[in-house]
């Protein structure tokens, strides 16, 4: 494949869990969610279905070719192994029950050799020559996540839900070593460095890293990332991308030190990544420029990241010119990243009059989870034990849950224009009691955010309308603490301060409530925050202010009925 053109997108009507390249030729296998396996050949103008077959009525969960491509390897949930003929699809071999438990995680080592991992920690070498299963390690008590093979070092390595990274000398069969347990779980797994460092990803969006043959102690840990990263793929030695469950694909760059570097594709927030990976082949001895990755949105995509990959300068040129280029091809890398996925950042077809699209969505979305987990909505219907009140802004770039990392059930979300708290407001009053009598939240979280329309708005002084009522308490904060706002240097950074001001205003306004004030009179524990979020970085920050009790307040404020 030539040029900077990817490969149309492959849509399917179920979920894709896994899907890879061939490492010889331009195909791609994709394993979904119904049992089905569909081979395409893929291209720049078009794709063509090869072959599709339904090798189980239980989801594939993996798909993997051997090392020359000779073999298509699959694995299922009713936790069989499979090889199929990678010209026909047709069936070679299964290993039924392969595993007590069902199969998460398939690798290949070598032309013959796989490794699988279940979902409850336990991983098996296979030789499919016999085939029989060669070896049998129990290190996790968890589902196998990822694994990768160090082929120079003959080592597996494996992530695990239960936070732990195993090591696996396989050409030794009682050699094993697990670091220490993490408290996250580890959701992906690869090396860089020449095999030298390895890098896991997890549910928190931490990065760890480990130095080879250093792993009790974790080299370092980059909190880069707003949400998990669920798969990783090495681009180069100093070079990643990580798919997670914000629907983006990220490029990080780990030399000298851990940073974004752009954005290479964009699946849509609602629609996690599952897989990501790198072709091996581009063509005919090219090398590979072409990324893939399957999400929640049932579509197989491609990227062309050819850009990544060009030289930084020509060779007759001298020392001084050629940084100077490597500093131009930077920027234009940077550019180009951003720029290629801008159209792909909208989700919703405005075409869509009548919603059809985004009740669809739904529907898939809901058989995709009960397929991952039956009990999740029936547990969910049981009720709620949120922890957490949320009071924030409207503003549809500042979503609680996602803001936190927090699933459905574990924050109670109140909004309005600029997060406003005041004592006549019955619909915040009304959040604001059955959260603290009912649900017995302990902490409520009021959160401001830069760059807000309604903050904007008071501090221009011209008349809106209607929302002008609403935004005189904004204009009382300004007037409270004009003296402080007014010595920053440029009307955007007052305009900042403001918004930290008017968080903190409305935190205190919950706490003059009678609502707190009864509940910390009954001792009950109860925690208010003010906090603001940067939606350029999109970090979240504590302000100056948190309160845990009635003394923590202005005595004025202070009820005194004894």
């Amino acid at each position: 494949m030539n040029g900077n053109t990817a490969p149309p997108s492959i849509p399917f009507t179920d979920p894709i869990f896994d899907f890879c390249f061939h490492p010889t030729r331009h195909v791609v296998v994709s394993g979904l969610i119904t049992g089905y396996i569909y081979c395409h050949q893929y291209g720049t103008e078009a794709n063509t279905l090869l072959w599709s077959t339904q090798i189980s009525k239980k989801s594939t969960r993996g798909v993997e070719f051997n090392q020359d491509g000779s073999l298509l390897m699959t694995i299922s949930r009713d936790k069989s192994i499979q090889t199929l003929d990678v010209d026909t699809g047709r069936l070679l071999m299964k290993i039924p029950k392969a595993h007590k438990y069902p199969i998460n995680k398939i690798h290949a080592l070598d032309l013959n050799r796989i490794a699988t991992g279940d979902d409850e920690g336990i991983i098996k070498l296979w030789d499919l020559r016999t085939p029989k299963m060669a070896q049998q390690y129990i290190s996790h008590d968890d589902f196998i996540a990822d694994m990768t093979f160090a082929e120079g070092k003959s080592t597996l390595l494996a992530a695990g839900g239960d936070g732990v990274l195993s090591i696996h000398d396989t050409r030794k069969l009682d050699k094993k070593v697990a670091t220490c347990t993490l408290d996250d779980e580890l959701l992906a797994l690869t090396t860089i460095k020449d095999y030298d460092q390895v890098v896991a990803g997890s549910q928190s969006g931490a990065l760890y890293y480990w130095q080879w043959n250093e792993w009790a102690t974790i080299k370092d840990k980059w909190l880069g990332h707003p949400s998990s990263v669920d798969t990783l793929c090495k681009l180069d030695e100093d070079t990643l991308c990580t798919g997670g469950n914000d629907g983006l694909l990220r490029l990080v760059s780990v030399s000298p030190d851990y940073q974004f570097e752009g954005v290479l594709g964009d699946h849509g927030e609602d629609f996690p990544v599952e897989r990501v990976r790198l072709s091996s082949q581009n063509g005919a001895g090219d090398a590979a420029a072409l990324l893939g990755s399957c999400g929640h949105d049932m579509n197989l995509r491609f990227w062309d990241i050819g850009d990544l990959y060009d030289s930084d300068s020509d060779d007759d040129g001298d020392k001084d010119s050629q940084e100077s280029g490597n500093n131009t091809n930077d920027k234009k890398r940077q550019h180009d990243i951003t720029t290629a996925t801008t159209g792909h950042t909208k989700r919703f077809d405005c075409s869509d009059v009548n919603l059809d699209g985004l009740l669809d969505k739904n529907h898939k979305w809901a058989k995709a989870v009960t397929e991952s987990d039956p009990n999740y909505f029936k547990d969910m219907a049981l009720g709620q034990t949120p922890k957490i009140l949320w009071i924030g802004c409207s503003d549809s770039r500042v979503p609680a849950n996602q803001v936190l990392q927090l699933g459905p059930g574990e924050v109670f979300v109140h909004r309005n224009i600029a997060n406003v708290v005041t004592h006549t407001d019955m619909s915040c009053l009304s959040v604001l009691q059955y959260s603290i009598e009912v649900l017995k939240v302990e902490h409520v979280i009021v959160c401001g955010h830069y760059n807000c329309g309604g903050v904007a708005a008071a501090y221009s002084r011209k008349q809106v309308g209607l929302i002008d009522n609403w935004l005189r308490n904004i204009k009382d904060v300004y007037r409270l603490n004009a003296s402080s706002v007014n010595k920053e240097e440029d009307e955007q950074q007052r305009m900042r301060r403001l918004v930290d001001y008017n968080a903190i205003h409305s935190a205190q306004n919950v706490c003059y409530s009678t609502i707190v004030q009864d509940a910390w009179k009954r001792g009950q524990k109860l925690t208010v925050h003010a906090w603001v979020h940067d939606i350029a970085d999109g970090m979240a920050r504590k302000l100056n202010f948190k309160a845990s009790c009635a003394s923590d307040m202005e005595f004025i404020y202070v009820s005194n009925n004894e």
